[in-house]
């Protein structure tokens, strides 16, 4: 080794204590370009000093992939039943699901919900009037209505303000993810047999503003229509995440 490399292998080694040992870890070493430049204080040899604080992953507020699980809303009597959601905004969320522990696991992702996703992108849509009023469907005697759900659930995120737009200033948010596979839940949901304002047939908003589809289901102006009278409980199902495809929720005499 050259006399020189030693004299600042040695001043180095001699400064090395207490909080210079940590800068001197800060060093990025890079290749010498010739074999005699042992430290990168040699002239002929690069470095520089890496300042750059840990980047946050912004992939882990991605949302998950999604499934594609069928809940079937069968209806078995011979009168038409009403089904509506919970939430004010986006589609319908018509069953509840809970956990082992009977807790409420949430999953329905509407306008209103602050996806980590929408917030990134900034396409996060502020809630509306119009939003604030359910979707309210109905279906036929002996008929049915399918219900696509994704399989996904709502996770409740506290993101990384590196992540967000800058003129972004909340950083909770969910995130959808999947359930654990093989662990079960319960699916329910109630229905009416009544919608207000309907009893004569003359209210034009008891008509549907979908066309009515095969299955036997149309979804109503739930703007004007709403159910009313008592809530019928359909029979509860059982969900295993991961592994549960189609779901069936049926309404028959028996829960009349």
């Amino acid at each position: 080794m050259r006399p020189e490399a030693l004299r600042v292998q040695a001043e180095l080694l001699a400064g090395m204590r207490g909080g210079a040992v940590r800068a001197a870890a800060r060093w990025t070493l890079v290749t010498a370009a010739t074999a005699g430049c042992a430290f990168m204080a040699m002239p002929g040899c690069k470095f520089e000093l890496d300042k750059s604080e840990p980047k946050a992953d912004c992939a882990d507020y991605r949302n998950e992939p999604p499934g594609d699980v069928t809940v079937r809303f069968i209806n078995q009597t011979d009168q038409p039943i009403y089904l509506q959601g919970r939430a004010g905004c986006g589609p319908i969320d018509p069953f509840v699901l809970t956990d082992a522990e009977g807790n409420d696991v949430q999953w329905h992702e509407d306008l209103c919900v602050p996806v980590c996703e929408r917030l990134r992108s900034g396409d996060d849509a502020p809630c509306t009037f119009e939003c604030s009023r359910t979707p309210l469907h109905r279906i036929d005697p002996h008929s049915e209505y399918p219900f696509h759900w994704n399989g996904l659930v709502l996770e409740d995120v506290t993101m990384d303000h590196k992540c967000l737009p800058e003129d972004r200033n909340s950083n909770s948010c969910v995130r959808l993810a999947s359930l654990p596979a093989g662990e079960t839940f319960q699916m329910r949901a109630q229905v009416h047999l009544k919608v207000s304002g309907c009893e004569d047939g003359n209210n034009e908003y008891c008509e549907c503003v979908s066309p009515q589809d095969a299955t036997g289901w149309c979804q109503m102006d739930g703007r004007h229509a709403s159910p009313q009278g008592q809530a019928y409980e359909m029979v509860p199902a059982t969900y295993v995440a991961g592994q549960s495809a189609t779901i069936d929720l049926v309404f028959s005499a028996a829960q009349l």
